[in-house]
């Protein structure tokens, strides 16, 4: 089984460890991972964009979505908006993307150490 990491700005990980934030969205012009690669039931770990790992989860219901137009990710942020805790900011710099991917993230963790994973510009690593 396949585990994952997902680099997230640190405001984004406090939500999630004090529970407020229960799904991690994922809105990209291209198909990129977690799009088509997560399943429920795989491992999350969650680190801190340039800093630590901060937290585990267990990928709960999967929601993906393709051929977006910006319609389509105004309807998305009405039904998503209070577990994924976006902004007005966040919302506005997705509106021109065509995939999404929203994973509930279950059995949070606090960690402090994870996997090894080759490092790159990506935000999520398979």
């Amino acid at each position: 089984m396949p585990i994952h990491v997902a680099i997230l700005k640190r405001p984004y990980l406090k939500l999630i460890l004090e529970g407020r934030k229960t799904i991690e969205s994922r809105l990209t012009r291209t198909a990129q991972p977690p799009y088509g690669c997560i399943r429920p039931g795989e491992r999350i770990f969650l680190k801190a964009s340039s800093g630590p790992f901060m937290a585990t989860a267990i990928a709960g219901k999967i929601e993906q979505h393709e051929k977006l137009a910006p319609y389509d990710i105004l309807r998305l942020r009405v039904l998503h908006d209070i577990a994924v805790c976006g902004d007005d900011t966040y919302w506005e710099s997705k509106r021109d993307s065509r995939f999404a991917v929203f994973v509930e993230l279950t059995r949070v963790e606090p960690i402090e150490a994870g996997p090894k994973y080759p490092k790159s510009m990506r935000a999520w690593h398979v």
